[in-house]
């Protein structure tokens, strides 16, 4: 077996997931653990880091998983595809992608428990008022911060897992049998703009949840306005200069942040 066959592999596994996902997501959510692994999974793939044996294994437990999550609800597997056609042109958009993630997941690291906590309690009184007004919602959140329990199982952010599975949902397509140039130009565009989206929105969140715990960072602030004044100069321009500049200057405020919280 090669890495051009797992990558096949990978994208019939990814094909199944994608068909009941399509079904049941609405209703019952998204296995978010899934993609997840297939996200990791993806990565060795393409970046070659482990051995082809070491990957196989791998893919068959993500292939148990699959299964079981197949059979709670009771769906059908699709037909496999033997082969492939194989494309390059997401890849540049997938490491863009990837490198957020790591930094988004380095971020929650970094965090200590109170800072957590703290966030937790802005986003679950967030939460509750997008839904409805309430009323003393500062003294219900504090009553159950003392049962409130951290939990890192999705250091990703559901976001940029769903952008993930959007990409990947256009290029199971395209991988496993579109032969028409256009379908292919527009669905690989499609996938390159969700994962730039998961990319930009991971780094976002680490921005938004670092003054949400501290807003008196002058300096800082200073820098994201300037970088959020060259975005609105620059609305609708794909152009890859501009693109590359702005996920640079993410990046590197983010690095900036990181550092902050390791200081303190």
């Amino acid at each position: 077996m090669s890495y051009n066959q797992l990558e096949c592999d990978y994208f019939n596994l990814y094909n199944q997931f994608s068909k009941i996902d399509t079904k049941i997501s609405l209703i019952y959510g998204r296995n978010r653990e899934l993609i997840k692994d297939f996200m990791l999974f993806y990565r060795q793939i393409i970046k070659q880091e482990k051995s082809i044996e070491n990957l196989k294994e791998q893919r068959n437990k993500i292939a148990i998983k699959l299964n079981h999550y197949m059979k709670k609800f009771n769906a059908s597997p699709d037909h496999l595809h033997y082969s492939c056609f194989f494309y390059k042109e997401h890849l540049n958009a997938f490491n863009i992608f990837y490198k957020a993630i790591a930094y988004y997941i380095t971020f929650k690291q970094k965090l200590s428990d109170t800072q957590k906590k703290q966030l937790a309690n802005n986003n679950i009184a967030s939460r509750l008022n997008y839904y409805y007004e309430v009323e003393g919602i500062d003294n219900f959140v504090s009553n159950i911060e003392k049962d409130l329990t951290i939990n890192n199982k999705y250091a990703i952010s559901k976001y940029a897992l769903n952008e993930f599975h959007n990409a990947m949902t256009h290029l199971c397509v395209i991988y496993l049998n579109m032969n028409d140039k256009i379908m292919i130009d527009n669905n690989v565009n499609s996938a390159i703009r969700h994962l730039k989206s998961g990319a930009l929105y991971s780094y976002k969140f680490i921005i938004k949840d670092y003054f949400t715990l501290d807003k008196n960072d002058a300096n800082l602030i200073r820098k994201i306005f300037k970088l959020r004044d060259y975005e609105y100069m620059n609305i609708g321009n794909k152009k890859e200069l501009v693109e590359n500049y702005i996920f640079e200057n993410y990046k590197d405020i983010c690095t900036e942040i990181i550092n902050k919280l390791g200081k303190k």
